[in-house]
């Protein structure tokens, strides 16, 4: 494991007491003043340093439900605390905080829990197979394995992550999948089509915007199904 992206947010004391004592060999950090920061900054961060103010705030817990909630590859968030309160344990309990250290804190034990929390981050994702979280992303859609259109997506994905050019001929794939279950390419884009149509009528709307966020057509009110496919394919690929 390299360097650990560390983002910090909101927190002075952090800055002026604590920053300038890390090991630079071991950790990199950015400072942010507000999450919308961290969420656009060009390197995702790996750890989240705050204090409670800004974690309890309203704009916090509207990024994190709509852009971490159960993402595997979420930032896990390390909370600088003077004394432990009942909404600090709530959000330990939620599993939104992941740690929370007591102030005065040891420059040691800091460096070592950041450390800590990346390589639990790493081992977590490493845990989760391609597959694995390929139908964890699926069914947190809401579409659901009963479909015939949830196993040709699983084989459409598949195929994308493993041979990236063939996104570039949505038909072909069809044409590759059909040939291995007696069925026309036809009927793999119908039932793929009907599968994200039922996804976006009745399905988690918060791991959609996850998914294909960009690639929405406004005449149909979801993404194509090129663009459905390609958009999970990216997210795998880049967390795996």
């Amino acid at each position: 494991m390299g360097k650990v992206d560390v983002a910090i947010v909101g927190c002075n004391s952090f800055c002026e007491q604590y920053l300038p004592l890390l090991d630079k060999e071991c950790i990199e950090c950015a400072v942010y003043d507000s999450w919308q920061g961290v969420r656009h900054a060009p390197y995702p961060a790996e750890v989240i340093v705050s204090e409670p103010p800004a974690v309890k705030s309203d704009q916090f817990r509207r990024s994190w439900k709509k852009h971490w909630f159960r993402l595997p590859d979420r930032p896990r968030i390390l909370l600088l605390i003077p004394e432990e309160t009942p909404e600090v344990i709530e959000l330990v309990q939620d599993n939104i905080v992941d740690y929370c250290l007591h102030e005065p804190i040891s420059p040691v034990v800091l460096c070592n829990r950041i450390l800590n929390l990346a390589s639990f981050r790493h081992a977590h994702l490493a845990e989760q197979s391609l597959e694995n979280r390929l139908h964890d992303c699926l069914s947190e859609c809401g579409i659901s394995p009963h479909l015939k259109g949830y196993g040709y997506l699983v084989a459409a994905i598949t195929i994308g992550c493993n041979e990236p050019s063939a996104l570039n001929n949505i038909g072909g794939m069809y044409e590759s999948i059909a040939q291995g279950r007696d069925v026309k390419p036809s009927q793999v884009e119908r039932a793929i089509r009907y599968a994200i149509e039922s996804a976006y009528t009745k399905g988690s709307l918060t791991m959609l915007n996850q998914i294909a966020a960009t690639g929405m057509d406004p005449e149909i009110g979801r993404p194509s199904n090129s663009s459905f496919i390609s958009s999970l394919v990216s997210l795998l690929v880049r967390n795996y």
